[in-house]
């Protein structure tokens, strides 16, 4: 049946969500504040996505990290096998190993050497006695 327009169904009337047979349109603030709280809500939808899948990435990489164990040398790899063979000693063991690591760990540097002489006094203060 065609529309027919009549009394209550002219132009200008409202018939549902409709205006003349067209969507309405808002003209209000309400469609503003809409359309910033959905803008909002569809960030913090994209943002939380990205936190979880950030959090699941850095979960997943620590649990290989702590099967696999953290990185070694080679080098400590190889003086560790020198070592359990007996091809160097306990002494060199350490040495190698602080070197390779870059520390002074079980290292002790050897004492001066002896001087035939003791030190001598500062000018002006007494001597020491001699026995």
């Amino acid at each position: 049946m065609p529309f027919r327009p009549g009394p209550g169904n002219g132009p200008g009337t409202k018939i549902g969500p409709f205006v003349d047979g067209g969507f309405r349109h808002h003209d209000d603030g309400l469609a503003i504040a809409g359309l910033i709280v959905h803008s909002i809500l569809a960030a913090a939808i994209i943002v939380g996505a990205f936190l979880l899948i950030r959090a699941f990435i850095r979960g997943r990489d620590a649990k290989i990290a702590r099967l696999v164990g953290p990185h070694r040398s080679p080098a400590l790899d190889e003086l560790d096998l020198l070592y359990a063979r007996g091809q160097v000693t306990r002494e060199e063991y350490i040495l190698r190993r602080a070197d390779l690591l870059g520390t002074t760990a079980g290292y002790t540097a050897p004492p001066p050497p002896m001087t035939s002489a003791p030190p001598a006094a500062p000018p002006g203060s007494p001597a020491p006695p001699t026995t």
